[in-house]
């Protein structure tokens, strides 16, 4: 840049920087929104919490993974408690929602007046408070406007309602820190004008000073914003700060430096051309090799990965216009105004030396053993720093916005924890609504719960924050236990009725015995019916042709007679016979009845007891003990068996049953033909008596004899036909009879195997009871899961995987509340114990093969202090290696960078350990903000080299002196420069101290004890130590 041709005309600079500022401002974009939309703080994708946030859109919002989600909770609060009309009002609202989903993007909520799970979770116990939790697509919206939105359509009449979340609590925090730094701006320009009035006394310099610096900020945060707009350029809610604190610190220090030489020049009498020239060779050279290590310095930051950290490199930006703006604008103005420039109704001379800094100089090079022990004594309250954090954005925020006063309702009303939940995210390859992954879930749960620190853990297993009894070891295993002690009474029973069943199969048999004896007598019968016939001809042949004499007829009536005597006894002894067949067969069918409905019940006692051995086998619990216990495998083998057994049993008593109603009916068969033999016999016997009466008469009375004959024949006749029938139903009787025997002699023996079978039932049985009450009073059985395949898919747990699960059910999720502040150190801790739980859980489990995060605001915080501790590392590293590259260029020399850095360094240390004891013990603030060390490190660091820069190249004039004397002689040219410089710098931050954001000002503190480090102690006290320790030690004389 050619001065000389610029100096020619010195308006055009001016008018040219007015039309500048016009259309800055005319094109300023909006910054709340950019910062809104690009500037939120994002950790990187490999932190569990990025993870997880991904995971959790597979469940909430599937396939739509680049949507960017917003949590909301509402909160209704009734401080009389909420009674039914307030809840129903609720209800409707609720219902109003879940119509409007799409409407108002809600990809979520927890709605317990449709879930009967969340309804313990989400209503505090004293009736006051009910909480919904939503989950929202941003879809190109404010934070704010969805705020409203919400809030506007959920109202209630006589109801508080509340909004709150960790995203509304930084959107809120966002809003007091725009607030506050309106206030800085405001602050920080009066305090300039006020300062630079008492150094100059003259009310025009502080303007040119304040247009400037002005110029310098507002086209550097245009240019910004534009980037970062169009490309991407980082941005967060400290930007602005950087900009106004940086540029109005250092660029009224420039400035000053440049006036105050001009100011000198002009007072030695030398035109306003060359004292713009001679100013602009010094100090415009100490200028721009004091920006150049800032500018380099900020430059470094972009390298960063931390998105709040590379922000900071918006001041390199703003640096580099504050150059142009200091060698074209205020030139301009030295040549326009000339001495008026610092007219002053009072009198005033060229700026006057430090004094105090000479003595303070001369005194540490001629006594450097002592400034050094005392500058390491002052060092020494370095060790006070305890490196503790704060993660908490709650305490930026007044307690007038809805986020926080919502925020403290549900805490005194619910657990700390409950509206900012952590959350574990699964994300498995295959399906998760399996038994042993279940199980493993479980596992997890009751892992996580053990953690001090976790109130509440809910997941599919346990959607109500607590073990559903029923689907656990311990419980099934009582139920068992019961069930096998109800089956050992039933197997008793059994044992019971099996012996009943072969009593009366033996009184059965015995019964059977008569079969042979009714089969004899039924051979009598006939054989006496046959006898009975026979004479019965004879007699009638004889009677049809007279040929007997009387005396044989009388003979052969006593033959028939007789006959009859022996037929009429075989036919008593049938009748017995058939009588006590009757009454067998009615006892066997009544036995028969008994036992079929015995062996039912056996028959679905058998099966429980299956159905038992089945659960007890699916179960891999019981592998290790039960499963290889002899006794219980041979009752196993024994009732699989017996209840086959009792299927063929069952079959055979029912074929009995037709054998016996068979029997029956070949029993009324015979029955029939008996009666009928019987009136024969009957008829025959009248027949024989009327002849034998007549017998003396027959000659006389042939009509008599022919009447009896004819009596008889008929008798004969029916005889006859009831013999047939009697026969042939005997016969049938006999045959089902002999084949009942053989078939109840079968069902006996199968009984009495039957009975040999429960007994080893019953031993097996036993052996079960045993192990399951073991079982059910064991530790490792109240803590194992286990619900049956079957009722996987049922209603009820259906209802818990909807709210938990994807609905691919590969994605799974456990919510965890904190009964410690989610915001604290403490919640950190308990969360990271939880991270260790998990990664130590799922890979000896059966979730092994899945990807997991952990997400929240605890979480978050979590991943943020490990990016942030990462990369503000690195950043301190690359920005003090360009810094120290730079300062070599600068001197040509490594002694005094190295003192430089090493009063730097110790001036950061010293700033952040007071400031911390300042915040912790007398402001009672509490932990320092987790980025006031990176904001104060590069303030103090940047902003600190302009000051050693200053002095350094005062030193550098000094050349043909001593370089004690020339370090002591540019101490007392610049000490008052320096000291002026870091007033105003001071005065700068500490116009953030009235904004109540507790992070602006906690950095306000500590770089103005940072600066007050440098330039009380380390500038004119350390560096002329060194410089006179390197000069003795050394012996290099100059």
């Amino acid at each position: 840049m050619d001065l000389n041709r610029l100096l020619k005309h010195g308006w055009i600079p001016v008018v040219i920087w007015v039309l500048i500022f016009t259309a800055v401002i005319l094109t300023m974009p909006d910054m709340g929104l950019l910062v809104r939309e690009k500037g939120q703080v994002v950790v990187g994708s490999t932190y569990p919490s990025s993870i997880g946030d991904d995971i959790l859109k597979k469940i909430n919002n599937p396939g739509s993974k680049n949507a960017k989600e917003i949590s909301v909770a509402l909160i209704y609060y009734n401080p009389n408690k909420l009674n039914d009309k307030d809840r129903l009002q609720i209800k409707v609202r609720m219902d109003l929602l879940e119509q409007m989903k799409e409407k108002y993007h809600i990809v979520s909520m927890d709605n317990l007046f449709t879930n009967e799970d969340l309804a313990d979770s989400l209503t505090s116990k004293d009736g006051t408070t009910i909480l919904v939790p939503l989950t929202i697509d941003k879809a190109n919206r404010s934070v704010s406007n969805i705020r409203d939105e919400i809030t506007n359509v959920s109202k209630v009449d006589g109801v508080q309602l509340y909004t709150t979340s960790a995203d509304l609590v930084t959107e809120d925090f966002i809003l007091t820190t725009e607030k506050g730094v309106e206030q800085t701006e405001i602050i920080t320009i009066v305090f300039i004008i006020l300062v630079l009035l008492i150094i100059f006394r003259s009310p025009i310099t502080p303007f040119v000073t304040i247009i400037s610096v002005g110029l310098s900020f507002f086209t550097a945060l245009n240019v910004v914003l534009q980037l970062v707009k169009f490309g991407n350029f980082p941005i967060s809610s400290f930007t602005k700060v950087f900009l106004i604190l940086v540029l109005f610190g250092i660029g009224t220090d420039y400035t000053m430096l440049l006036l105050m030489r001009y100011k000198e020049e002009l007072y030695k009498g030398i035109e306003k051309k060359e004292a713009v020239l001679t100013a602009y060779k010094t100090a415009g050279k100490t200028v721009f090799l004091s920006s150049l290590t800032i500018l380099i310095g900020f430059t470094c930051l972009y390298f960063a990965q931390f998105c709040t950290y590379r922000s900071a490199a918006a001041v390199a930006i703003g640096v580099a216009i504050l150059l142009v703006v200091l060698f074209t604008f205020v030139p301009g103005m030295m040549i326009l105004l000339g001495k008026n420039l610092f007219w002053s109704p009072f009198h005033t001379e060229g700026h006057s030396d430090s004094k105090a800094w000479q003595w303070v100089s001369a005194f540490s090079v001629k006594y450097p053993g002592i400034t050094l022990l005392f500058t390491v004594l002052i060092c020494g309250l370095i060790f006070f720093y305890n490196d503790n954090l704060s993660y908490n954005n709650m305490k930026e925020v007044g307690k007038q916005y809805s986020s926080i006063t919502g925020n403290n309702i549900v805490t005194a009303h619910f657990s700390k924890g409950q509206v900012m939940p952590v959350t574990i995210a699964i994300d498995s390859k295959s399906g998760l609504d399996n038994q042993i992954d279940l199980s493993s879930l479980d596992s997890l749960t009751e892992a996580v719960k053990r953690v001090d620190g976790v109130e509440k853990v809910y997941s599919v297993t346990q959607p109500k924050g607590d073990r559903l009894k029923e689907l656990y070891l311990n419980d099934q295993a009582d139920t068992l236990d019961n069930g096998l002690n109800d089956a050992k009474d039933g197997l008793t029973q059994i044992q019971n009725g099996l012996q009943d069943a072969i009593k009366q199969m033996n009184a059965s048999t015995d019964s059977m015995d008569s079969i042979q004896q009714l089969q004899d007598g039924a051979n009598d019968l006939i054989y006496g019916l046959d006898k009975l016939t026979e004479a019965g001809i004879e007699f009638r042949d004889k009677l049809k042709d007279g040929s007997g004499s009387a005396e044989e007829l009388s003979n052969g009536i006593q033959k028939v007679d007789k006959s009859i005597g022996s037929v009429e006894n075989g036919l008593t002894q049938l009748y017995n016979g058939y009588t006590q067949i009757s009454n067998g067969l009615g006892t066997i069918d009544t036995n028969l009845q008994g036992i079929m409905t015995g062996l039912s019940g056996i028959k679905t006692g058998l099966e429980g007891i299956v159905t038992m051995q089945g659960q007890l086998a699916a179960n891999p619990a019981y592998a290790g003990t039960l499963m290889v216990d002899p006794v219980f495998q041979t009752m196993v083998g024994t009732t699989n068996a017996l209840n086959n057994q009792f299927g063929t049993l069952q079959a055979g008593v029912s074929q009995l049953e037709a054998g016996v109603a068979h029997a029956k009916s070949s029993l009324d068969t015979a029955n029939a033909g008996l009666a009928q033999a019987q009136a024969g016999l009957s008829q025959i016997k009248s027949g024989t008596s009327q002849l034998a009466e007549g017998g003396l008469e027959m000659n006389d009375s042939i009509s008599g004899a022919a009447q009896a004959q004819s009596q008889i024949v008929d008798g004969m006749a029916t005889l006859d036909s009831g013999a047939k029938k009697l026969r042939e139903g005997q016969n049938q009787l006999i045959d089902g009879l002999s084949k009942l025997s053989s078939q109840v002699k079968e069902l006996k023996n199968g009984l009495n195997d039957a009975k040999n079978g429960v007994t080893t039932i019953n031993d097996g049985l036993g052996s079960a009871n045993d192990y399951l009450t073991k079982l059910s009073t064991s530790k490792v059985s109240t803590g194992t899961f286990y619900i049956p395949a079957d009722k996987i898919h049922e209603s009820d747990f259906t209802r818990s995987m909807n709210t938990y699960m994807s609905k691919d059910r590969k994605t799974t999720k456990i919510l965890i509340t904190l009964n410690v502040d989610p915001y604290t150190r403490d919640g950190m801790k308990v969360v990271d114990n939880i991270s260790k739980v998990v990664s130590a859980f799922v890979p000896n489990s059966t979730l092994k093969d899945s990807s997991w995060g952990i997400t929240g605001i605890t979480q978050t915080n979590n991943d943020l202090k490990a990016m942030s501790s990462s990369d503000f590392t690195f950043a301190r590293v690359i920005m003090l290696i360009g810094i120290f590259i730079v300062l070599i260029f600068i001197t040509r020399d490594i002694w005094m960078p190295i003192f430089v850095m090493i009063s730097l360094l110790a001036s950061y240390f010293l700033a952040i350990s007071l400031s911390s004891l300042f915040f912790q013990h007398v402001a009672r603030i509490g932990d320092l903000s987790w980025n006031v060390p990176f904001c104060s490190f590069i303030m103090i660091v940047t902003l600190g080299v302009d000051y050693s820069i200053f002095l350094i190249m005062r030193h550098k004039e000094n050349e043909n002196m001593k370089e004690t004397d020339s370090i002591t002689q540019a101490a007392f040219k610049v000490g008052s420069v320096i000291i002026s410089a870091g007033l105003i710098l001071s005065g700068t931050f500490a116009s953030m101290y009235p904004s109540g954001v507790d992070t602006l000002m906690e950095i306000a503190v500590t770089v103005i004890v940072g600066i007050a480090m440098l330039c009380l102690v380390f500038l004119p006290v350390f560096i002329p130590t060194m410089v006179s320790l390197k000069t003795k030690l050394i012996g290099i004389k100059d």
